[in-house]
């Protein structure tokens, strides 16, 4: 069942209080669509969504929010991306009596926060949904800046999937696309696609298993200022990214096997038994200092920052090939990975470009996926490149800045 009740409480407070997100439009829209040739005819999306018995839910919520005479207005454009009742359901709580309270409990603004998050102020067809890794960026209709119309908070549709033939909003797919109105087009989708209302920074904070992976980017960030900082990245609306971000496990696996492996370089080979259980011991006694490990002088602030830096997946944006320059600037969901397996590149490209970066395998099951891999080129033994992996364990956590995957193992660039 999905359900995303914890994020939409609140998702109303994105039209109001917005000062601290005055430019958390992300980055620019990839591009602005002209109007398609649609001549106003029928009834508006407004009056559709009244007219259409199962998409009764989502209208009750379109008229709380006070957003159906905006949607009836024929001078407007808009598409639209509408749940039916069966995601509505889905989405809240899994029976139409807990669907039907959540709506009845929520604010005109809460709601507000919703629909205009699945708003576009533009005509967008499937036709003009060509991006398959990793998505487009569109602007909704949540405007951040009062004196600015421009400054929204954006979505990210795509055309990606197992055959690369599946249309989705953010990471829910579409189930019924270009329905044309009076005044716009209107999908459908699997799910409630709701905004976020934190930085990648505050969504991570909020994890309680993602504790050894804020104490490493704060290890990661020793003697580095302003945007040099991952911690100031993660914090930055400004921007929109894509982290990989080990749990607590995954640290303390690779923290024993550091401790395992540092003491054991310190006796002479063939090893005892001896050595091996002092070894162990080291290692345990490592897991067991917690986060506070990674501060020590165990570890060097070099080494840490490697392999955070592994983890933000980033791209070449020069417009000179002999000098390119690597940055976080795209934010792929699991959907937008393919099926077959891929490279993508990384911060660790902006130091070394030849670097080959992490390679992603998309296991899908229907429109969804089941299972995201992410291999490194590094292992903790001896191993072929890309045959340490790392499984997601939850994937497609949102922020205003990015998106985040957590998985279960630490990948090492080298």
């Amino acid at each position: 069942m999905i359900s995303i009740k914890k994020s939409l409480k609140s998702a109303g407070l994105l039209l109001v209080g917005t000062a601290g997100f005055l430019a958390a439009c992300n980055k620019a829209p990839e591009e602005i669509l002209g109007p398609a040739p649609i001549t106003p005819s029928g009834l508006s999306i407004g009056a559709t969504l009244t007219a259409t018995a199962s998409d009764s839910l989502f209208n009750r919520m379109v008229i709380k929010s006070g957003m159906q005479a905006t949607l009836s207005n024929t001078a407007l454009g808009y598409t639209l991306f509408v749940p039916d009742n069966a995601a509505v359901i889905a989405s809240f709580g899994g029976t139409l009596a807990a669907a039907n309270a959540f709506i009845a409990s929520q604010s005109a603004a809460n709601l507000a926060g919703i629909v205009k998050y699945n708003m576009i102020a533009q005509y967008l067809p499937t036709a003009k949904i060509v991006h398959p890794f990793p998505n487009m960026q569109m602007p909704t209709d949540i405007i951040l800046d009062p004196t600015n119309p421009f400054i929204r908070l954006t979505s990210f549709p795509s055309k990606s999937g197992a055959a690369g033939a599946t249309f989705y909003y953010n990471n829910a797919p579409l189930t019924a696309t270009d329905a044309v109105v009076a005044n716009g087009i209107i999908h459908h989708t699997a799910f409630v696609v709701a905004p976020s209302l934190k930085t990648l920074k505050a969504e991570i904070a909020a994890v309680s298993n993602l504790s050894y992976f804020r104490a490493a980017i704060a290890r990661a960030d020793s003697g580095s200022v302003g945007l040099g900082r991952l911690d100031s990245l993660l914090n930055y609306a400004v921007t929109n990214m894509t982290i990989l971000a080990p749990n607590d496990a995954a640290f303390q696996t690779l923290i024993f096997g550091l401790a395992f492996r540092s003491y054991l370089n310190t006796r002479p080979m063939p090893y005892t038994a001896t050595d091996t259980a002092v070894a162990t011991a080291t290692g345990n006694g490592a897991v067991a200092a917690g986060p506070a490990f990674l501060s020590t002088n165990n570890v060097t602030t070099a080494q840490i920052k490697g392999i955070m830096a592994y983890h933000f997946l980033a791209k070449d944006v020069s417009t000179n090939p002999a000098v390119p320059a690597f940055q976080p600037v795209y934010r792929a969901f699991s959907v937008n990975f393919p099926a077959t397996p891929i490279f993508v590149q990384t911060l660790v490209n902006s130091s070394f470009a030849p670097h080959p970066g992490i390679r992603v395998s998309a296991t899908y099951t229907g429109p969804l996926v089941s299972a995201l891999t992410f291999g490194s080129y590094g292992s903790p033994t001896p191993a072929a490149p890309f045959t340490y992996t790392a499984n997601t364990v939850s994937m497609d956590r949102l922020a205003i800045n990015g998106v985040f995957h957590i998985i279960d193992k630490v990948l090492l660039p080298q």
